[in-house]
């Protein structure tokens, strides 16, 4: 990707995900896609939690919208409306499964980015450098849609 400024595309895209998803008190899972020079230009919540404010991940839509639309980059977001900005293992699950099909289709997974409910604290796995991690227990499956 041609990103010009690495710190500004991660300040447009917090911003745009708490714009999507931060204010609701149940979890949304948001699907960015980018171009090529790191333009959004393409939003979608795939997911919205009820039950107990988590939303169910469902694989086959995630990659319904990534075959249909065939963006240049992936950015997953979700919110934590427990205010607590760390990862949980699923969050990590997901990221690699999502990640994992990106590069399948040779298409950049560029950032997993969780946004707080109250407050401005996000979690970048890009600006924490674990974009490359793999999970003890792989349990994403493709089940669902």
């Amino acid at each position: 990707m041609e990103i010009k400024d690495e710190k500004e595309l991660m300040k447009t895209l917090v911003k745009e995900i708490q714009s999507e998803i931060q204010r609701w008190k149940t979890e949304r899972l948001l699907l960015i896609f980018l171009d090529e020079k790191g333009n959004i230009f393409y939003k979608k919540i795939v997911s919205v939690g009820y039950n107990k404010y988590v939303a169910y991940f469902y694989p086959n839509r995630v990659i319904e919208f990534i075959n249909e639309i065939k963006p240049h980059a992936v950015v997953w977001a979700h919110n934590h409306v427990t205010n607590i900005a760390r990862p949980s293992d699923v969050d990590d699950e997901t990221l690699y499964w999502i990640k994992n099909e990106c590069e399948k289709r040779n298409i950049i997974f560029y950032d997993s980015i969780i946004v707080m409910k109250d407050n401005n604290n996000y979690y970048s796995y890009r600006e924490c450098n674990r974009l490359d991690i793999i999970p003890t227990k792989n349990k994403v499956t493709t089940g669902g849609k």
